[in-house]
């Protein structure tokens, strides 16, 4: 991968992303980029946005990519690590019968990092066929 498939004025004014700090865009862009593309099977790592049947597919991972941009914007970073030291106030709440409790160490914090895809990154990328993992055509 080599440019970026997506630029700061993109998620600013098409994507309307959440404010990210300075000197944090390229981390926060190439994490979510590389995220995205495990999710597509490596697909950008010898393809770009061109090879996309359609360009609605380039939007839609442009804004998988931003998604996922704003979701490590919201979480306080990229790592587990850095997420666990942005979020250092309450470890437990309860809300009703609701109660929650941070994990206590790095290595739980690392299986919750786990799950650490925003869900609209799925949405976005499911109707341009790049989750699917089945029988490549080669040649």
């Amino acid at each position: 991968m080599a440019d970026p498939l997506v630029d700061q004025k993109y998620y600013q004014q098409q994507f309307f992303g959440l404010e990210v700090a300075d000197g944090s865009w390229p981390r926060y862009e190439h994490a979510a980029e590389a995220a995205v593309n495990d999710l597509c099977h490596g697909f950008f790592d010898t393809h770009s946005m061109v090879d996309l049947q359609l360009e609605t597919d380039g939007d839609n991972v442009k804004n998988a990519i931003c998604a996922q941009i704003e979701f490590y914007v919201d979480q306080g970073g990229v790592t587990a690590n850095e997420r666990a030291k942005s979020h250092s106030g309450a470890k437990q709440f309860t809300v009703g019968s609701f109660s929650m409790t941070k994990p206590t160490t790095t290595a739980d914090a690392a299986v919750a990092a786990d799950d650490a895809v925003d869900p609209r990154v799925l949405r976005y990328l499911r109707p341009t066929g790049l989750l699917y993992g089945g029988v490549r055509h080669y040649g």
